[in-house]
């Protein structure tokens, strides 16, 4: 497992005091360089990439996945977790184990303050529209490894490998905050004032050259989470979706020419909180 290291404090920069001071003309060149990558995005075919299958379907919102996440990255975490096995009875009836590990399961916060630094990973509870009735929907906000930070990002701290993960090399950080902008998942964040680097999920980039799967994907106890080929994960996912039927689809092999995790989900993307992404 590998740790993120913290870089040494330099300039105070906050995402909205960047927002004003780079103004109109500095968004546009963001927006274009974005909107010039896609095509290239789109050229980067699934074959040889790693990918994340999120099942929506099968998420119980345990957030057992936050929590290996932060365990896995040296992240701020006041729960313990071993991660080395999942027990047989982690998710009995009721979701106790989940009750013990979080108070009573607890929804993630889905404020704008909790999207920091120091969460790369979130399960975010939200209530959609079935039929004539409502339901319960949990749905995993993180880096999807699209590509578009690496596209924008002047220094090459958003580096994208071979296997598709965009990794980060905050000592080549300048906080310039165009990986912000050109996100459209709104994941990079600075860790706190006075340091300008910014953090995100690097696709456990360790654990992989090690032959290991995500913290998050390993720890999940009821099979939401997939691993592997990007190209298999597509399969999976599409295979999943027909079998749940109705409106399941599943978003992320053809946007953006394909990005890193994929999700599937019963409902309209923009009921689920994904945002509209180009094929």
């Amino acid at each position: 497992m590998t740790s993120i290291q913290t870089a040494t404090p330099r300039s105070s920069v906050s995402r909205r005091n960047f927002l004003g001071a780079l103004g109109a003309a500095g968004a546009g060149l963001v927006a274009a360089a974005a909107a010039t990558a896609v095509p290239a995005l789109a050229a980067d075919n699934l074959s040889g990439k790693k990918g994340i299958l999120f099942d929506a379907t099968k998420c119980v919102g345990c957030h057992y996945c936050e929590v290996a996440c932060k365990k896995a990255n040296g992240l701020t975490c006041d729960v313990a977790l071993d991660l080395k096995a999942l027990p047989e009875s982690a998710v009995p009836s009721g979701m106790k184990s989940a009750d013990v590990l979080f108070g009573k399961n607890r929804p993630a916060p889905v404020t704008e303050d909790d999207r920091d630094a120091n969460r790369w990973l979130r399960v975010v509870r939200t209530t959609v529209a079935d039929g004539d009735s409502k339901v319960e929907l949990n749905m995993r906000h993180s880096c999807t490894h699209c590509g578009l930070c690496a596209s924008v990002c002047p220094s090459g701290a958003m580096n994208k490998r071979e296997d598709g993960i965009i990794d980060v090399d905050r000592e080549l950080c300048i906080g310039c905050g165009y990986c912000y902008q050109a996100c459209p998942f709104d994941i990079p964040h600075y860790p706190a004032e006075g340091d300008r680097a910014v953090t995100k999920c690097t696709g456990c980039a360790g654990r992989v050259d090690e032959g290991l799967e995500p913290a998050c994907v390993s720890i999940c106890p009821t099979g939401a989470l997939a691993f592997g080929d990007r190209a298999s994960v597509a399969a999976s996912g599409e295979a999943r979706a027909a079998e749940v039927g109705g409106n399941a689809h599943l978003f992320g092999k053809t946007e953006l020419g394909g990005i890193g995790v994929m999700t599937v989900t019963a409902h309209s993307s923009q009921d689920s909180g994904l945002p509209p992404l180009p094929n």
